[in-house]
């Protein structure tokens, strides 16, 4: 027999399925094969089970044919939501049901590295189904992820539900006042403790990327970042604060903002930046006056070179939407 041609190693996931620990990672079912550098592009797919059966595709491994066509199809049809360098997100109907649509052409380096370093799908597509299944099972309120499928250079398609909303969270902030204004923080407070204590970071946590659907839950988006790490990351988690902070309009003073902060950081274990128990008030004010430093810091840091897309807001939801 002659022999095989070089080859290049791939991953392609076949499913999402149970829970591995009580951190919630799950358990990701691979199959490994070898392809000749010439093979064409990765055929990883990843289907929500319910949604696939209502659409008639059945397994994935049969199912990427029909949804790539159905795809083309909505996609030509859809609305733009964003667009930036190597992805863009349309609004489309796609078997009946309206839905966001994600494309990307290629992964962010770093993050593609990171994935190959710890065992996580190559595809920023399956990341970000992985992610919502996983935060899911946690309780957390999230889009729902649909499908995904693979593409080269770590790119491919992400499809969720689309999210009913009247507003993102920045915007409900800037015009609720009073007492709804302190239940929203307090209800963000609460939702980003829950994140950090199950080892989640966000790592683009902008208050536009909180939904606020029609009855005042907030629902989060934009899972493509999303990391989770067992061992607690105190820069991950500064960054997520800073983001949060940052990005807060202008009607929201820095006493209600640092308030938030208070709340999240009572929520949270010492090991993960919370209070030790019994922790008296001179203490108390010490750790969260070097929180406040922290996450102020960092929030000058990322916003002071941040762009906000034209036609958009920071969660790619048309301007004027939310």
């Amino acid at each position: 027999m002659g022999q095989r041609p070089p080859a290049a190693r791939s991953i392609r996931v076949l499913a999402l399925t149970g829970l591995a620990d009580a951190g919630g990672m799950a358990r990701v079912e691979i199959e490994e094969r070898r392809e000749s550098e010439e093979a064409q592009r990765p055929e990883g797919i990843w289907l929500d089970r319910d949604w696939a059966a209502r659409a008639g595709w059945g397994r994935e491994s049969r199912a990427r044919g029909a949804l790539e066509e159905e795809l083309g199809r909505a996609w030509a049809a859809g609305t733009r939501l964003r667009r930036t360098r190597w992805r863009e997100a349309r609004a489309a109907v796609l078997q009946g049901q309206r839905v966001v649509i994600k494309r990307s052409e290629r992964d962010e380096p770093r993050d593609r590295w990171f994935a190959r370093l710890h065992g996580l799908p190559g595809s920023v597509a399956l990341r970000e189904a992985r992610c919502g299944v996983l935060l899911e099972r946690l309780g957390l309120s999230v889009a729902r992820p649909l499908a995904a499928l693979a593409g080269p250079a770590g790119g491919g398609t992400f499809i969720q539900a689309w999210v009913e909303h009247e507003q993102h969270l920045g915007a409900a902030l800037g015009s609720a006042v009073g007492e709804r204004r302190r239940e929203l923080l307090d209800q963000l407070g609460r939702s980003v403790a829950r994140l950090h204590s199950a080892g989640w970071y966000h790592r683009d946590l902008y208050l536009q990327h909180w939904l606020l659907d029609p009855s005042g839950r907030l629902v989060l988006i934009d899972l493509g970042r999303a990391r989770h790490q067992p061992r607690p990351r105190g820069r991950w988690r500064i960054k997520d604060l800073a983001a949060l902070h940052g990005s807060a309009p202008a009607g929201v003073s820095r006493s209600e903002r640092l308030r938030w902060l208070a709340d999240w950081q009572a929520a949270l274990p010492e090991k993960l930046g919370g209070l030790p128990v019994g922790c008296g008030g001179l203490e108390r004010r010490r750790r969260r006056a070097r929180l406040v430093r922290q996450v102020e810091q960092r929030a000058r840091r990322l916003f002071a070179h941040r762009p906000v897309d034209e036609g958009t807001d920071r969660a790619g939801w048309p301007s004027g939407a939310g």
